[in-house]
């Protein structure tokens, strides 16, 4: 958990981090005396470590005092908590898709089945939320890969060894998971044509459902999404920049990216925007050449 949360750049304006454990006691604890108790009570298997918070040294002072692992493990009780805690956050300016990232090293023994982790799986990913699954150790390979978003190439991290397996991952993980337009590069050449970009960044993966959107002054177009890879997408509109050149030579537009067609875009911020020369008026032709003197008599 340490190692992920190191990976990200938390703002207020951008990424957010919440943690939650869904580790109880053991069967052997719960048996007989203890079964009454509070720490055997399946409603409490999973624990909200820190609620969701772009402040990183409080988020990991938070881990730091977390409770001690237990026995039983239940999935379904981490994620239905998990996917509480992401929509009921505000959102604040963020536009992207929220993200639910999954690690475990083994299966549900308690609070239901594998279905009834299928099911909580498919609530989150129908709610519009990314779901990342890590699976380590005894973590089953297939069930993993099925309750992640889609393209499971993209979001399923599963098979792995051991711990360090899964830390070692992790940086490619924030990648593929974080969608993000770090800069755009330019096609087309002059505003005055349609707008055709490269937005490089992180976080395109081929969900089947990619979509760009154009900010031009005050108004918004739809424009055509081609996905190149997972870190650029080429945007493309069917009509010209505004031109400006009689301010300042050149049109500055915004470009956004989203992997849902439109539910969530990457943010309208500086990294979204760029300067589009226009072309100059075209200079007057030349004045003719004053006549030739008459020859002398």
């Amino acid at each position: 958990m340490l190692d992920f949360v190191g990976e990200l750049s938390l703002s207020a304006q951008g990424a957010r981090v919440g943690i939650v454990t869904f580790n109880g006691p053991s069967s052997f604890y719960c048996n007989g005396v203890n079964a009454s108790t509070p720490a055997c009570d399946i409603d409490n298997a999973a624990k909200v470590v820190s609620p969701i918070s772009d402040d990183a040294s409080s988020v990991v002072a938070a881990i730091n005092a977390r409770d001690g692992s237990y026995g039983t493990t239940c999935i379904s009780c981490g994620l239905s908590a998990a996917k509480d805690l992401a929509t009921a956050a505000p959102r604040g300016a963020a536009t992207a898709p929220p993200v639910l990232v999954l690690l475990t090293d083994g299966r549900q023994t308690v609070g239901g089945t594998d279905a009834t982790v299928t099911d909580e799986a498919n609530s989150i990913k129908s709610q519009g939320i990314t779901l990342v699954t890590i699976g380590f150790g005894d973590a089953d390979v297939a069930l993993m890969t099925a309750w992640a978003s889609t393209p499971s190439s993209s979001y399923a991290w599963v098979g792995l060894a051991d711990v360090a397996a899964a830390q070692a991952v992790i940086p490619s993980i924030v990648d593929e998971a974080c969608i993000e337009v770090h800069y755009l590069c330019l096609h087309n050449s002059f505003c005055h044509e349609v707008v055709s970009v490269e937005a490089v960044g992180t976080g395109f993966a081929d969900t089947g459902n990619l979509a760009c959107r154009l900010t031009d002054g005050g108004s918004q177009s739809s424009m055509t999404a081609e996905q190149i890879s997972t870190s650029v997408v080429r945007c493309s509109s069917s009509s010209a920049a505004s031109d400006r050149s009689g301010e300042d030579n050149s049109a500055q537009v915004q470009v956004q990216v989203s992997l849902d067609q439109g539910s969530h875009w990457t943010q309208l911020d500086a990294a979204s925007a760029i300067e589009i020369p226009c072309k100059s008026p075209p200079s007057p032709p030349p004045s003719p050449p004053p006549p030739s003197p008459p020859p002398p008599s």
